[in-house]
């Protein structure tokens, strides 16, 4: 993982600038405590940096969400993950062929008459298999990792992917049923693991490790930025009516506002940790008074 073998480096203070406004839509409430709205943004920070660093060992990240239109922020803990459901978590322990690793994240949908079944072990492996109600037998539709499920316009959607030493592919799955058979097919694949996802018109947003991509339901590929999200673990992206995309991550929102050439990219940090402290022998990143 990127900066885990990094050591015996100096301790210093990284001072975010661009210091400015975010639109004041944007909030952030947790535990009932509201964050302010003034946040401080930057350019996206550059490989190997303090901010990188900082991102990949934060305990602490941004889920982003839009609540009456308006732009939410939530601080939650980095391990912070929806539960598994303890029938999909019973029925992937006995697939046969397959070891369940203490690991795994299961995610589990009802189809046409039976349960998709979604597994994700990272290096390890998964896959998507569909088990009828009717019977315990389970269906290999794929190998793969599979992390989530989603319906768009009367579609069913599956997220496939990994990123690992050196490895970042991609795809998102159709599920089809005909004549009582269930089927996954590939609807688009590209070199980068989808984190998170916002379906829109006929699209769908992806927060991947190399960036965010637009997919459309006609199989197609866009690039809105390409940058490397991978230490920062993206956790959820959403898109305003204005055509503003925010994606919540380790750390950081960032932000992406459309332009006449593309899209601006800018990285923000709620304005009392704007100026953080790098412990470099601890491995430790603490957000530091304004002096």
């Amino acid at each position: 993982m990127l900066f885990r073998e990094m050591s015996q480096m100096r301790r210093y203070v990284q001072t975010a600038s661009y210091s400015i406004s975010v639109i004041a839509a944007m909030t952030a409430a947790v535990s009932a405590q509201t964050f302010p709205a003034s946040w401080v943004g930057q350019n996206p920070a550059e490989e190997w940096s303090s901010d990188r660093y900082c991102g990949n060992y934060s305990r602490y990240a941004w889920d982003v969400s839009i609540r009456a239109g308006q732009l939410v922020a939530t601080k939650v803990d980095v391990g912070a993950r929806e539960p598994m459901s303890a029938e999909a978590k019973r029925k992937a322990e006995s697939l046969r062929d397959f070891k369940l690793m203490p690991s795994a994240r299961v995610v589990s949908m009802q189809y046409s008459g039976g349960l998709l079944l979604g597994i994700d072990q990272g290096e390890y492996g998964g896959g998507l298999w569909w088990i009828a109600d009717a019977g315990n037998s389970a269906e290999l539709l794929t190998r793969g990792n599979v992390s989530s499920f989603l319906q768009v316009d009367g579609k069913v959607l599956a997220l496939s992917g990994l990123a690992h030493d050196g490895i970042s592919e991609g795809r998102v799955l159709e599920l089809t049923q005909a004549f009582g058979k269930v089927a996954a097919r590939t609807l688009v694949k590209f070199e980068a693991a989808p984190y998170a996802s916002y379906a829109g018109p006929n699209s769908l947003l992806l927060a991947t490790n190399k960036g965010v991509v637009r997919i459309s339901f006609a199989g197609e590929d866009q690039w809105l930025a390409r940058t490397d999200y991978e230490p920062l673990f993206p956790r959820s992206i959403v898109e305003l009516k204005n055509g503003r995309i925010y994606v919540g991550m380790n750390r950081f929102v960032v932000e992406l506002v459309p332009g006449a050439t593309g899209y601006v990219e800018r990285w923000y940090v709620p304005a009392d940790c704007a100026t953080f402290e790098v412990d470099w022998d601890k491995g430790e990143c603490k957000c530091v008074p304004k002096r």
